[in-house]
């Protein structure tokens, strides 16, 4: 699995981006085998390039804890100190979602060839 395949993968099974962007965010900090210390604005700022805001950050954590995905431990001076729980991101993956949502199937469609056929004449 890539990493892009995970990004996926976690995105149709917590049905929420934020949940989906933090916790992979976290396992690409090796979150799994650690535990990762960081603020809410550091990971906003930083690991997801604002794309989320510190409050959406939180709720992730706060919501992936609820979960059983993470254990999360707010300490002073602002820092979180965050683990996360492998054998529970798998099981979580294990669950089965259908092969036809997107990014999951595999097959073509015009759109896509049109803009690849297009990309490739551009960067020539």
């Amino acid at each position: 699995m890539t990493s892009q395949q995970l990004f996926i993968e976690l995105l149709h099974r917590l049905r929420k981006y934020s949940d989906a962007v933090v916790l992979h965010a976290v396992l690409q900090q090796h979150g799994d085998e650690v535990e990762f210390k960081t603020s809410k604005t550091q990971m906003a700022l930083d690991l997801l390039g604002g794309r989320l805001e510190s409050k959406q950050v939180q709720r992730a954590f706060n919501h992936l804890s609820d979960l059983g995905l993470m254990d999360i431990h707010a300490h002073t001076n602002y820092r979180t100190h965050v683990k996360v729980d492998r054998e529970a991101v798998k099981a979580l993956l294990r669950t089965p979602v259908s092969p036809l949502l997107p990014g999951i199937r595999t097959d073509g469609f015009p759109f896509l060839e049109h803009f690849n056929a297009t990309t490739v004449v551009q960067e020539k």
